[in-house]
């Protein structure tokens, strides 16, 4: 599915950017046994509030950047709150798993996981939303002459792009890994 929405995402930026999205630092606010806090979160948080500023400011522009970044920031604000929600925790995990075999103890990142595969669909039509709404942003900017703006919708693509092309398919990797272990997969 992951290739598939990388060739069907209407975003001429997101290609350009996949490269650089797939280097991007990696980090969450909890360990991999549930209810620890830590701050390998903390990046990625980090970068979705960046991001939801960045908009915010934009929003608050004259036509036309201004309204076609309104309808962004109502696409992309309740799309990255359901990844730090869903995708960060599971995630965590990477760092032990490299590190030691899987324990009981990671059992809680299942559920997570399995609705992440649950809901691949509705993440992939919010990508499309998303996708072509910065479509129309990236337009206004260009055609309002607004290098800024454009460079805005282009690390928010690279940002939605990390979650929905790295992370999300780390996370199934994980998942597929816990099951194989006997004392963990259900």
């Amino acid at each position: 599915m992951s290739g598939k929405k990388a060739h069907s995402t209407p975003l001429p930026v997101v290609a350009a950017l996949a490269a650089a999205a797939a280097l991007t630092t990696i980090g969450m606010q909890q360990t991999a046994v549930a209810g620890e806090k830590s701050d390998i979160a903390a990046f990625i948080c980090s970068e979705h509030q960046d991001s939801i500023g960045q908009i915010t400011t934009l929003a608050q522009r004259p036509a036309p950047i201004g309204p076609e970044a309104s309808k962004l920031l109502d696409l992309v604000k309740p799309h990255m709150l359901r990844n730090e929600n869903i995708l960060l925790p599971p995630l965590t995990l990477m760092p032990l798993m490299a590190e030691v075999d899987a324990a009981q103890s990671m059992r809680w990142a299942l559920p997570l996981i399995d609705r992440i595969r649950y809901q691949q669909p509705q993440n992939f039509r919010e990508q499309q939303k998303i996708a072509l709404q910065l479509n129309a942003l990236t337009t206004a900017a260009q055609e309002a002459n607004d290098p800024e703006a454009v460079d805005v919708a282009k690390r928010i693509a690279a940002t939605i792009l990390e979650d929905d092309e790295v992370i999300q398919p780390t996370l199934l990797l994980i998942g597929q890994h816990l099951r194989a272990k006997p004392h963990v997969g259900m």
